[in-house]
């Protein structure tokens, strides 16, 4: 392999190389456990909402819908009715728009609350995938208590919509306890948004260089 992790004292761990690099040489693949597109991505509904390919339809076979494919319950764009159908999307779809709102209102990155989501749902569909993410550095310790915030205020807001919605949606006979949402536990949250701050990549376009998605 042409690349080696070693641990620096200030820098933490890094990769170096171990040989020679040539100009445009494969230095390794990685498959990503989740991703999500970019904030830009997400707004201008370029890229697949799952897997981040782009959605210009270059492909002229009449056997292929038309690019975009539309999910009929959040209205996300993607590649394939596999990809739309996956089930990923299926955990996450009725949370799309409550994700969105509280989001914004708490000022948080919009791409980077759907990956977190994306990599808690792990839990319930790749146990081998949810155990090596969960285990990975998460320096939590260097992070700031404003920006841990943010993601603790989003996990509450979540959980209080979502609350207010089952209540709505029950009779006073029916609502014997106050509901709990594991799955948006505050220090979960925080701790996967730690672990993607340390150790996501970020995809760039080939021509612009500019954040296409995030992994």
């Amino acid at each position: 392999m042409a690349m080696q992790i070693v641990s620096h004292a200030q820098r933490g761990r890094e990769l170096v190389a171990s040989k020679d690099i040539g100009v445009g040489e494969l230095i390794f693949t990685e498959k990503a456990y989740a991703c999500c597109p970019s904030n830009a991505a997400i707004v201008n509904k370029t890229h697949c909402f799952l897997c981040t390919s782009s959605l210009s339809n270059n492909n002229e076979s009449k056997q292929q819908p038309p690019l975009p494919v539309f999910c009929s319950g959040c209205n996300r764009p993607f590649c394939s009715r596999e990809c739309a159908s996956s089930i990923v999307h299926e955990l996450e779809c009725k949370m799309i728009t409550l994700i969105a709102e509280a989001t914004i209102l708490h000022k948080a990155d919009l791409s980077t609350i759907f990956l977190i989501f994306r990599c808690i749902i792990l839990q319930n569909i790749d146990e081998k995938g949810w155990t090596d993410v969960s285990s990975l550095a998460n320096h939590r310790e260097m992070h700031t208590k404003k920006w841990l915030d943010q993601f603790v205020s989003v996990s509450l807001e979540l959980k209080r919509m979502l609350t207010e919605i089952t209540n709505a949606s029950t009779t006073p006979t029916e609502k014997t306890e106050t509901p709990d949402f594991p799955f948006l536990d505050s220090d979960l949250f925080t701790l996967i948004a730690c672990i993607i701050d340390v150790n996501a990549f970020a995809a760039l376009s080939p021509f612009t260089y500019s954040p296409i998605a995030t992994g």
